[in-house]
């Protein structure tokens, strides 16, 4: 019997993603809300932009690897084929993270000044998360193309604990914004071993390195640059805020707001996660309507979802999360109602996205991003406004945007399957 067919599929996988990500997603809520009491509006702005600066660049550089291996290895019965493509998979990690973590030191004066205030060790940190986060995620696409999903969810929960524990026990000490970094630091630091222990129980390693056996960089790199968007969506808002000089202040605004709906955000990815090798595996089997049926149910889950975030947000949401973050934080119903539509329309894209990777249209959604990229960069910086209520603007615009685009594409490509084209 092939390795594939021992993986989990959509139900049970989703449900241990969930179980998961659940807890991690509560774990880093209420290690934002430790951080955010103890340094401070202002110190909780930079912290906010430390890690969706490691997050960003850790997934562009590895999740298209990720989900490239999630798309391939489903497909692959044969033996030999399995060894060879692993081959490539783990050369091309000692060869990409060697490239990649290069780049980043030789762009650390850039960086160092317009990102950390030219504090180096906080530079130093932010590039070992890197590291390690990029490492963890490209041998969690491994896992995932062997559909062992509970191994990914192992994963994941490991790097929730980890911080939470870490959180706390800097939040009882006299500690400052270098602390909490150090919190980053040790849950990567530690769950990279653990990650590649889990893949270690599925195979062997194949690490002779070999040039010829280097993955090209065409396919992967697209869809890295998908996913980094995609699965950094909110840190780009932070990081472009930075680039605009917004205050400190009104960042660490933006990502108290945001530690409820990335916890939505995260509760999702246990069904984003599972799915996109389970769309591949019915897909190679010609299962086009089981296909459409994840695609469609996952759809009607995320209106619901929509519809419940409209009504919590009108009600108890902002003044629960003054209780949370304290009064140095002035929260706005406004702002939890327009970043309700807008990460629903972002779970729409996510789908969308799950679904043209599956099918193999990878330059399409690529060249989409772009444009969403553009489209949020121009309206935040034209807009006249203040720098909280522009970014939720752009991103609502340029999400519908892109929205509209990819479902239209969808829509055709469904109508071809149904009429034998």
């Amino acid at each position: 019997m092939n390795q594939n067919s021992k993986g989990e599929g959509i139900v049970k996988g989703s449900f241990y993603m969930i179980l998961a990500l659940g807890i991690t997603g509560f774990s880093l809520f209420l290690f934002q809300i430790l951080a955010a009491r103890k340094i401070g509006k202002e110190e909780f702005g930079k912290l906010s932009i430390f890690y969706s600066l490691f997050f960003l660049l850790a997934d562009f550089f590895s999740s298209g690897f990720r989900d490239f291996s999630s798309v391939e290895l489903p497909k692959i019965f044969d033996k030999e084929k399995l060894k060879d493509f692993l081959k490539k998979y783990f050369s091309s990690f000692i060869f990409y993270s060697i490239a990649f973590y290069t780049l980043i030191f030789l762009l650390s004066p850039l960086f160092l000044k317009k990102f950390f205030d030219k504090n180096f060790v906080n530079f130093f940190l932010f590039s070992l998360c890197f590291l390690f986060m990029f490492s963890t995620i490209f041998f969690r696409g491994a896992l995932l193309g062997f559909r062992k999903i509970s191994y990914v969810a192992i994963s994941n929960l490991s790097f929730g604990i980890l911080i939470l524990i870490s959180g706390l026990y800097f939040y009882l000490k006299e500690s400052k914004l270098i602390h909490f970094e150090i919190s980053y630091l040790i849950s990567v630091f530690l769950t990279f071993p653990l990650t590649l222990y889990l893949l270690k129980r599925l195979t062997p390693f194949y690490l002779s390195f070999n040039f010829k056996e280097i993955i090209l960089p065409k396919n992967p790199l697209m869809m890295s640059s998908v996913n980094s968007i995609l699965e950094s969506y909110f840190y780009i808002g932070i990081i472009l805020m930075k680039i605009k000089n917004a205050p400190y202040g009104d960042i660490g605004t933006l990502s108290a707001i945001l530690t409820f709906f990335l916890g939505i955000k995260t509760l999702f990815t246990g069904i984003f996660i599972p799915l996109l090798p389970n769309l591949s595996y019915v897909l190679s089997l010609e299962k086009k309507e089981k296909f459409y049926k994840y695609i469609k149910l996952t759809g009607f889950l995320i209106i619901l979802t929509l519809l419940l975030l409209l009504i919590l947000s009108f009600t108890i949401l902002p003044p629960l999360w003054q209780i949370f973050f304290g009064k140095g934080y002035k929260f706005q119903k406004i702002d939890f109602v327009l970043i309700s539509i807008i990460i629903s329309i972002y779970l729409m894209i996510r789908l969308l996205s799950r679904a043209f990777f599956a099918i193999k249209e990878i330059n399409y959604i690529f060249f989409t991003i772009i444009i969403f990229l553009i489209l949020l960069s121009l309206v935040f910086f034209l807009l006249p406004l203040k720098p909280l209520i522009s970014i939720e603007i752009s991103f609502l615009f340029s999400s519908f945007i892109v929205f509209f685009l990819l479902y239209l594409r969808l829509k055709n490509f469904s109508f071809k399957i149904s009429s034998g084209e």
